[in-house]
C-alpha cells in the first residue's frame, strides 16, 4: 500500500474508462483473486516474451514464424474457450471517469463501501481496448451528490501491472498535450 509522501511520487491523470467492481468480504476471496490474478500476469509476461522471440523469428525464418504465430493463437483459442474469464463481461462493464496514478485509482460509485474492503476492479483502457485487473483496498469514500467518491489503493500489485499502468498514463498525458497543443494552435497566426 502507498501511504503518505510515497503517493506523490506518481502522476496522476483523468481518464474514461469500462469498469466495474467486486466487493471481496473475506480472506478467502482475495486470496482465490490473487491467485488467478497471478496467473493471468504470468501469461501476459509469457506472452510478451513470446511476441519479442516470434519477432526475432520472423527474420530468420518467416515461415517458422508464421507456424509458430498460429499455433500461439490457437492456445490462446483455447484457453479462452476453458476459462471464459479473459476479459470482464461487456454487459456488466460502465463507462466511469476515474483519476488513475500508479499508486492506486478514485471512482464515483452508487452505493457506500467503508474504508478497508478490499474490491476487485476490472478496467478496460481506451482506446486500446487493453483490460486491467487488480485488487485494490479502499482508503476513503466520500460522499458526493449522487454518491461516492472511492479512493484506493492497489494492493500486491505486480510491477508488471504497474508498469502497464505507467505506460497508460503516459499515453493519456501525451494525447491530453496533443490535444492542448491542437486547440491553442487554432485561431493562431498561421506557419507558412
Amino acid at each position: 500500500m502507498w501511504q503518505g509522501k510515497e503517493r506523490r511520487q506518481f502522476y496522476r491523470v483523468e481518464d474514461r474508462v469500462a469498469l466495474r467492481f467486486t466487493r471481496l468480504h473475506d480472506d478467502q476471496s482475495v486470496s482465490s483473486e490473487l491467485a488467478r490474478l497471478s496467473l493471468h500476469n504470468r501469461i501476459m509476461a509469457l506472452n510478451q516474451e513470446l511476441e519479442h522471440e516470434l519477432s526475432v523469428l520472423a527474420e530468420q525464418s518467416p515461415r517458422i514464424h508464421h507456424i509458430a504465430q498460429l499455433l500461439n493463437e490457437k492456445l490462446t483459442l483455447g484457453m479462452s474457450a476453458l476459462t471464459m474469464k479473459g476479459y470482464p463481461d461487456e454487459s456488466a462493464l460502465k463507462q466511469t471517469a476515474i483519476n488513475l496514478s500508479a499508486s492506486g485509482l478514485a471512482f464515483d460509485v452508487d452505493e457506500w463501501v467503508k474504508t478497508g474492503e478490499r474490491l476487485l476492479v476490472d478496467v478496460v483502457f481506451y482506446p486500446e481496448g487493453e483490460h486491467f485487473s487488480a485488487i485494490v483496498r479502499v482508503i476513503d469514500s466520500d460522499t458526493t451528490g449522487d454518491g461516492y467518491r472511492l479512493r484506493t489503493d492497489f494492493e500486491r500489485l505486480p510491477e508488471h501491472d504497474r508498469e502497464r499502468l505507467v505506460r497508460h498514463i503516459l499515453t493519456v498525458q501525451s494525447r491530453r498535450i496533443r490535444e492542448l497543443r491542437g486547440v491553442s494552435g487554432q485561431g493562431g497566426p498561421s506557419e507558412a
